[in-house]
């Protein structure tokens, strides 16, 4: 629950430093969202590569909190449940990007396999999963789970809200 509210605190630090005019900069944004997360949880000993892509993305206050809220949820699973394959190294991936006009994707993934460095398995409450699709309904979006090999990856999928151009 701490590391929730300080994820929350950071959002709203990090809206007024990267928002013009009520508009925000999420390819600005994210990358300080993942570092808090990461930052808080990730050991340098178990040399987890983390790669990140956000394509421009601008977007209402009230698109952009549930947005990172939701971020800061599936980079929070992805870090609980990451495993070592068994053809390299443990990864976390974060893309953020549009897919076309009208609809923006965010998708996180991690690998699975061997636990990491003696750590006990994972057990979840549900509970991330939860905030994670009540953010979706925020966004009007979807979230969908895929599986595939040694990787696990979370897919949320929003409409984006159009600019009133009349607006200053």
């Amino acid at each position: 629950v701490q590391h929730r509210v300080m994820s929350m605190a950071t959002v709203h630090r990090h809206l007024y430093e990267t928002s013009d005019e009520g508009r925000v900069r999420m390819d600005e944004l994210m990358p300080a969202i993942v570092d808090h997360v990461t930052g808080a949880v990730l050991d340098p000993a178990l040399d987890i590569k983390l790669t990140q892509d956000y394509r421009p993305l601008v977007l209402y206050p009230d698109q952009a909190v549930p947005l990172t809220l939701a971020a800061t949820e599936t980079i929070t699973n992805a870090l609980k449940y990451i495993g070592r394959p068994d053809d390299g190294a443990p990864w976390i991936s974060i893309r953020l990007f549009r897919e076309d006009e009208t609809t923006a994707v965010l998708e996180v993934g991690n690998s699975l396999g061997k636990d990491l460095g003696g750590k006990e398995p994972a057990v979840g409450s549900g509970m991330g999963e939860q905030l994670i699709r009540a953010f979706a309904a925020q966004l009007e979006g979807t979230v969908s789970q895929e599986t595939e090999d040694a990787s696990y990856v979370v897919v949320l999928r929003f409409p984006v809200q159009p600019f009133d151009q009349g607006a200053v």
